[in-house]
């Protein structure tokens, strides 16, 4: 891709942006599709989050950086 078509694509680019956040903000469908889509968008941003908590306590748990394992106490095997 030469500078020519970035630069273009980068322009569509922003005008759709631009009339997304357009329809959204300024007219009366726009906010009631806002208010429709905001508890959907609240639960995956902590639907995600619960994610990257996860990854991270595999990662520190693979790294042995974080809090050792519980020993398993059953079953218990007789000496």
């Amino acid at each position: 891709m030469d500078e020519r078509a970035k630069l273009m694509a980068g322009s569509l680019l922003g005008a759709a942006a631009g009339v997304a956040v357009s329809y959204l903000f300024f007219t009366h469908r726009g906010r009631a599709l806002r208010a429709e889509l905001e508890p959907l968008v609240t639960d995956l941003v902590r639907e995600v989050s619960r994610v990257q908590e996860a990854v991270q306590h595999v990662r520190d748990g693979l790294a042995g950086d974080g809090p050792p394992e519980p020993r398993p106490t059953w079953p218990r095997r007789s000496a």
